[in-house]
């Protein structure tokens, strides 16, 4: 299984557009790694976890063709997670006077959308077009229960701490070829039937949020510290589903509380942890 960051950041960038603080002036002066788009992923180059706005510059700068997407897989519908406006430009264009006007497509193949019900009703609500016309399929998961999404590939959907009220949030468990992938990713610390559902899984690479970077005290924000998911890194070794060789990988940084990657990266890699930068790929 190959995993590749397209971006890495939460929800305000990193830097933050108009933010002066000091880990924002410490990014744009160093660059490189230092610099996230919002949060999204490709499995096996047509994989796509999440569809933030920014996608499509991602794509463009680590070298995926998004023609070739075939799933797209959804935790959750905040803005900086999913934007269905991009499969508005799947719309192939209309004719006036007998010329093409709006969007240049070319024969398009299907594409799978999965995610929560909710999701996906809010999905076919914001869009203009039908699924059918834009060539897409729509399927509602089901928290707890795998679902196939063609030969060799499946996915269980786990419920995120995060937009509890609502239900909508999703983190995968994604199984390729006999690899077995967490992305959890917006969640805040994970609930014990999550996390035995988890002990009947064994892992090959976790992909964790650490939103809340450097934060300990009590906080509202359904989010994860370097802390907390230290935590969960090792509650998943204690039971069994990770070793602690096991790839642990930190992603969706925030750079209110989060260190920029230069400053922090080799202090958590000497604690167990890899910290993600876009463009990172990452093999099991």
């Amino acid at each position: 299984m190959k995993v590749l960051f397209l971006g890495t950041s939460a929800a305000e960038w990193y830097p933050a557009p108009w933010c002066r603080c000091k880990h924002c002036t410490s990014a744009r002066l160093h660059g490189g790694r230092d610099i996230r788009a919002h949060s999204s992923a490709v499995i096996v180059h047509d994989i796509l976890i999440d569809m933030p706005p920014d996608v499509v510059v991602s794509a463009n700068r680590h070298g995926v063709d998004l023609t070739k997407i075939r799933i797209i897989l959804v935790t959750h519908p905040h803005d900086d997670h999913f934007n269905p406006r991009l499969l508005l430009m799947r719309r192939p264009p209309s004719k006036i006077d007998g010329k093409p006007v709006g969007p240049r497509v070319s024969n398009l193949e299907e594409v799978l959308v999965c995610a929560s019900a909710q999701t996906i009703k809010l999905l076919k609500e914001s869009l203009s077009s039908s699924l059918e016309e834009l060539k897409v399929e729509a399927m509602s998961l089901e928290p707890f229960k795998w679902t196939v999404l063609r030969t060799k590939s499946k996915v269980l959907p786990l419920p995120a701490n995060h937009m509890k009220r609502s239900g909508e949030a999703f983190i995968y468990v994604i199984e390729e070829d006999g690899k077995k992938l967490l992305y959890a990713v917006d969640t805040g610390p994970l609930s014990n039937e999550v996390i035995m559902a988890l002990k009947e899984v064994s892992l090959d690479l976790v992909v964790c949020e650490a939103t809340i970077g450097l934060l300990s005290a009590p906080h509202p924000i359904e989010h994860m510290s370097i802390e907390t998911a230290k935590r969960l890194r090792s509650k998943l070794v204690d039971l069994g589903v990770i070793t602690p060789q096991t790839p642990f990988v930190l992603t969706h940084i925030s750079p209110h509380w989060f260190p920029p990657y230069h400053e922090i990266a080799e202090e958590l890699e000497r604690q167990g942890l890899i910290l993600a930068y876009d463009g990172m790929v990452i093999e099991v």
